[in-house]
C-alpha cells in the first residue's frame, strides 16, 4: 500500500477480502486496516470503562479489610484491562506493518498468513505452521517444568 498514512479509507460495504484475487492488495490493506482501527477504537472505549468502574470501588471503602476484599473481587477486571492493553500494542504492531508493507506475513518464514486467519484474528503475526511451531515449543518447556506454569 503506497499511502503511508493510517486513517479510514472507503471500502465498498459487500467487499471480501476472501475474494480479492491479489493478496495483500492496497484495497485488502485497507480494509485490514479500517478492521484494526475499528477494533482499537472499541477496546480504547472500553477499557475506559473499566478503568473508571475500577477506580470507584477502590476508593470507598477506608478499611484495609474491605481493601483487600475489593481488590480480590477486582482481580478479574484487572487481568481483563492487562489483556486489552496487551491486544492495543498488538493492534499498533499490525498498524505499523500496514504502514511498512510486512502485514501479512509471517514473521518467522515470510509466507502469506491467509486471508482467513487474518479476518478471524487480525493481528496474527504467525502463519499457522509457525504458530503451531511456537505452540509446540511453549508445551513442551511447560511439561519439562511444570511447576513453571504457575507463575505465568
Amino acid at each position: 500500500m503506497q499511502n503511508s498514512k493510517l486513517e479510514i479509507y472507503p471500502i465498498e460495504a459487500d467487499y471480501r477480502p476472501e475474494t480479492d484475487h491479489s493478496y495483500m492488495s492496497d484495497r485488502m490493506l485497507a480494509y485490514f486496516q479500517n478492521k484494526l482501527i475499528g477494533w482499537k477504537e472499541s477496546l480504547i472505549k472500553s477499557e475506559q470503562y473499566s478503568v473508571d468502574s475500577l477506580a470507584d470501588i477502590s476508593t470507598r471503602e477506608n478499611d484495609p479489610l474491605d481493601s483487600c476484599t475489593n481488590k480480590e473481587i477486582n482481580y478479574p477486571q484487572v487481568a481483563c484491562i492487562k489483556h486489552k492493553k496487551m491486544l492495543l500494542n498488538q493492534i499498533e504492531v499490525a498498524l505499523s506493518n500496514i504502514k511498512n508493507g510486512t502485514y501479512g506475513f509471517c514473521e518467522h518464514t515470510g509466507n502469506p498468513i491467509g486471508v482467513a486467519r487474518l479476518e478471524s484474528y487480525p493481528i496474527a503475526r504467525l502463519c499457522v505452521w509457525a504458530q503451531g511451531q511456537l505452540e509446540k515449543v511453549v508445551n513442551m518447556n511447560s511439561r519439562a517444568f511444570p511447576r513453571a506454569q504457575n507463575f505465568y
